[in-house]
């Protein structure tokens, strides 16, 4: 269910923000250039949870939203442990 629900919301943020379209997600994969990230457990709207990334995201790129995601991903991933 987090597969459809984060391609979903890539999807979106691609429509949003045209400077996103090089941001790429299969199988729960999410990639930019030669870069990926598992998001098996992690969910992409929990990041509009934790702050106000709303009011920046159309000033957003793709390699700055990738970055956000990263980190956010990583932060949860170590949490659980």
């Amino acid at each position: 269910m987090i597969n459809k629900i984060n391609e979903t919301i890539i999807d979106s943020f691609k429509q949003y923000n045209p400077n996103l379209t090089m941001l790429d997600i299969n199988n729960n994969i999410l990639s930019y250039q030669n870069h990926a990230i598992n998001l098996e457990e992690f969910n992409l709207a929990t990041l509009f949870e934790s702050y106000q990334l709303k009011r920046d995201f159309a000033n957003l790129n793709a390699a700055e939203l990738f970055e956000i995601i990263q980190i956010n991903s990583a932060i949860y991933n170590s949490n659980k442990e």
